[in-house]
């Protein structure tokens, strides 16, 4: 029996839904055209009040990102746990920073959620991809003080689930299963 899944939010948006053409997010003001989403305030600027307007072939609709956010829907998560609170402060920073570059390179790659968890932090992301990278980034600025562990979830879908765990004191992280 071959039960079919329903297709991802990302696949529906980003394969460019050829009914859009041309389409403007109110949230971020990102602008969807030629089967991609673009950073486009200049742009989107002239969509909104250029000719395709006047024409009526410009709709607003929400980008994939927003519509993640929105739905509470992630594909990345990242837990950390046993957070030294002397470096919490860093930790957080480096996590925005981190977030920062990755939405100026697409507009849908986006920290949707950081929030304190405990001795810890809860952190999502709009690409799986995107949590991977930040966890290696996580490892590789604190090296002798988190261990890492990723686990991917199976087809169809496409999460990716990290755990990282600082050590305690006087030991290595203990990741719980």
């Amino acid at each position: 029996m071959n039960i079919k899944q329903p297709p991802r939010l990302r696949d529906e948006a980003q394969s460019g839904n050829p009914s859009v053409g041309i389409a403007y997010c109110p949230k971020c003001h990102s602008a969807y055209e030629k089967k991609s989403w673009k950073h486009a305030i200049v742009k989107a600027r002239k969509l909104l009040y250029g000719p395709a307007k006047k024409n009526g072939n410009i709709k607003s609709v929400l980008c994939p990102a927003c519509r993640m956010a929105e739905e509470h829907l992630f594909e990345g998560e990242i837990i950390i746990t046993n957070v030294p609170s002397e470096f919490l402060s860093d930790l957080r920073h480096l996590i925005l920073r981190f977030a920062e570059n990755a939405k100026r390179r697409s507009p849908l790659h986006r920290l949707l959620k950081m929030e304190r968890v405990g001795t810890g932090l809860r952190i999502t992301t709009t690409e799986n991809q995107l949590a991977g990278r930040l966890a290696k980034k996580i490892v590789e600025s604190f090296k002798h003080h988190v261990t890492l562990n990723v686990v991917f979830s199976r087809e169809p879908y496409e999460k990716e689930f990290v755990r990282l765990a600082f050590a305690q004191k006087g030991g290595v992280g203990q990741l719980d299963s």
